[in-house]
């Protein structure tokens, strides 16, 4: 935009240089051309400032072929967003009128039928260039629908005019016509590409390198190491299953749901903390010195526990972390009076 900008004022100085009586030749005509970052010709004639579409020689016209497999939807505003290009670019209607030309040959050689190509350009056609240049202003916000996310197939049929056809039987329900007060809104999801299968986004650690379960660091002094113990496996003293641990988990990690197994009664505690795991456990200690909580009372009577690492959930939110540890709640069984917890476990999804 700097550019633009930049450009234009060198012209129009020029332009105002030469028309001011400061040199000895009055010119009544200049002819020069611009080419910017954005392919915009921009043509300063007699006192007249047009544009018009600039295309590099190199340029292939590779839109998307028509024998892709994306939707009919997204090949349409392929062929409407170009012709709108041109036409919000050019301001001579011949000029505009030539591109379009060129535009039509250049979709057909990609496959596109007519049928899709001439009613998008006639639509294009018939809209008026000062309003596209004046921009809609601040649109209104349509109301939020629910989503149906889809995979995108083409053998799928017409899901719109479905769901608009049938729509009047779900109305029928008083509860569904409080949660669905209009049609739900048909997303697509891309569907898994060969791309997708060989290539990922995220790299992946060496699973063998990567040692899954909860050790100690060994560290001087540290009173967390002292009672974590170094397992892979967690086992329910309420239902005696065992489960695996999946996490590298150590007293310094961050975000964890943890496990403090009482040595003596076998009653079990699940926790979550969003710090450092040995800074809850020091949390933890005083309030066995203090009494003021389920957990301090019952260690106040029982003195021997471990500590267990559960799940490494780094950067999740409270919210999910209270969640997790509900499940864990559950599957081991903690909740009183059979073990130490007192939340309520039916609040888990």
């Amino acid at each position: 935009m700097y550019f633009i900008v930049f450009s234009l004022l060198v012209v129009l100085a020029v332009y105002r240089f030469r028309l001011t009586g400061r040199s000895s030749v009055i010119y009544t005509y200049i002819y020069i051309y611009i080419y910017i970052c954005i392919y915009i010709k921009i043509k300063l004639e007699g006192g007249v400032l047009t544009t018009d579409l600039y295309t590099k020689p190199s340029n292939l016209n590779l839109y998307l072929h028509y024998d892709s497999y994306h939707s009919n939807c997204t090949k349409k505003g392929i062929v409407f967003s170009q012709a709108l290009r041109v036409k919000m670019i050019c301001s001579d209607p011949e000029k505009t009128q030539q591109h379009f030309g060129e535009l039509r040959s250049n979709f057909q050689d990609r496959g596109y039928p007519s049928s899709i190509v001439d009613p998008a350009c006639e639509r294009v056609q018939n809209l008026s260039r000062e309003d596209l240049l004046a921009g809609k202003g601040r649109r209104t916000r349509k109301p939020v629908r629910a989503p149906l996310v889809v995979t995108r197939n083409p053998r799928l049929p017409n899901l719109r005019s479905i769901i608009n056809k049938y729509f009047h039987i779900l109305q029928l329900s008083p509860n569904l016509m409080n949660v669905l007060s209009s049609p739900p809104q048909v997303i697509y999801r891309q569907p898994r590409n060969l791309q997708s299968h060989l290539v990922r986004a995220k790299l992946v650690e060496n699973v063998k390198n990567v040692h899954k379960g909860c050790y100690k660091t060994h560290f001087k002094n540290c009173v967390t190491c002292n009672v974590l113990q170094e397992t892979d496996r967690v086992y329910s003293n309420a239902t005696g299953e065992t489960f695996t641990i999946f996490s590298t988990i150590t007293c310094m990690s961050v975000g964890v749901v943890y496990l403090i197994n009482c040595k003596d009664c076998g009653k079990q505690y699940v926790g979550e903390t969003g710090g450092e795991l040995r800074v809850r456990h020091r949390g933890h200690r005083q309030e066995i010195r203090k009494g003021n909580t389920p957990l301090g009372q019952h260690f106040q009577i029982c003195k021997n526990f471990d500590l267990i690492g559960l799940q490494s959930l780094v950067n999740a939110s409270k919210q999910k972390r209270e969640a997790i540890e509900l499940r864990w709640i559950y599957r081991l069984g903690s909740l009183s009076p059979v073990g130490i917890n007192v939340k309520d476990v039916r609040t888990v999804s």
